[in-house]
């Protein structure tokens, strides 16, 4: 019953915390509810988070994901777009390398510590040709690395495959 305890279960990735003492009729609804909700898909196709401080690519690949049936969120910062994996979990997150304030393998390894985000598909664009930007995206925990030039059907290509492998 301990705030202490309720708030360090949530944190851990806990969905729900029912202190002691308990009726049993509500553990059994709650958990009814709990596996209902996972059951049941969201309309639209998967979510994802798109990190970029670029308006205009932000919105250009929002875009694109959207025409392939992807519902999308979008931020503009490394902090922000913490802010909104934690608010809602994504199915995918699509993040610039270079951002204002934390930078995109950082945010990467935030989400890899989080409980509830580590096993989330993180994608990390690059516009840089220097191959140790990859090497470092990778070791912060991508799961790919993608050219900011390179086509939009590669990176949805990638990202359909991530998605597959979750």
């Amino acid at each position: 019953a301990e705030v202490a305890d309720r708030i360090r279960g949530l944190r851990t990735g806990a969905d729900e915390y029912v202190g002691k003492p308990y009726d049993a009729a509500y553990v059994v609804a709650r958990v009814g509810e709990l596996l209902r909700a996972r059951r049941q898909p969201e309309a639209g196709g998967p979510s994802i988070l798109v990190i970029d401080d670029s308006v205009t690519f932000r919105e250009a690949l929002r875009q694109a994901l959207e025409t392939a049936g992807h519902r999308v969120r979008a931020a503009g910062t490394g902090e922000e777009g913490l802010r909104l994996a934690a608010e809602q979990r994504p199915d995918a997150v699509i993040v610039d390398g270079m951002l204002p304030g934390i930078d995109g393998a950082t945010v990467i390894r935030r989400l890899r510590l989080d409980a509830r985000l580590r096993d989330v598909p993180c994608l990390l664009l690059t516009a840089s040709e220097d191959r140790g930007a990859e090497l470092r995206a990778l070791d912060a925990g991508a799961d790919a690395v993608l050219r900011k030039e390179e086509d939009v059907d590669v990176l949805l290509a990638k990202l359909s495959a991530v998605l597959r492998h979750a």
